[in-house]
């Protein structure tokens, strides 16, 4: 019996981006090695596209798989990658739970007063209005809620939007 098609949809879905192509991920790593084994994020903006790699969900994705693997160390400024080209910095190491408790809980504390969701266009100036300066910590902090499916970064709505238990009205 074959399976019906929304069976292989729900099945492909299921499946990580960087699972369903060894070769996507390569090109990534690849792509990576050759700009010195690491990546600043103020580049990725740029650096990512250039090297194919249009789609942000599908950059996390594999950010996120290469981390877990122990193939990639990031930090709130920078991502290297850790191969037999790159054997990585003796003193590098990844943050153990990810950002500050307390700055994540006020970063929470700061979308929820925003009706849970914010515009891309007015987060740079309410989040540095509010204590946090440092845009390298505030996507830190969103990509940290976002791995953790608190937050979503609608890139075609220009939103932030906390989901789940972070946002009591979701």
């Amino acid at each position: 019996m074959r399976p019906s098609l929304p069976a292989l949809l729900i099945t492909a879905m299921a499946v990580p981006a960087a699972a369903q192509d060894a070769d996507r991920v390569a090109t990534f790593v690849a792509a990576i090695e050759g700009n010195g084994c690491s990546l600043t994020m103020a580049e990725a903006g740029t650096f990512f596209p250039a090297n194919g790699f249009t789609e942000m969900s599908e950059t996390r994705e594999i950010v996120g798989a290469l981390e877990e693997e122990g193939r990639l160390i990031r930090t709130p400024d920078r991502i290297t990658v850790i191969t037999d080209a790159c054997p990585g910095d003796e003193g590098a190491v990844a943050p153990a739970n990810g950002p500050d408790a307390t700055r994540v809980d006020a970063f929470v504390t700061l979308l929820q007063q925003s009706d849970c969701d914010m515009s891309m266009g007015e987060a740079p100036l309410v989040f540095p209005a509010n204590g946090f300066e440092d845009p390298n910590e505030t996507r830190a902090i969103a990509g940290h809620l976002e791995g953790e499916g608190l937050l979503e970064m609608d890139q075609a709505a220009g939103m932030i939007r906390l989901v789940g238990a972070a946002c009591p009205a979701s």
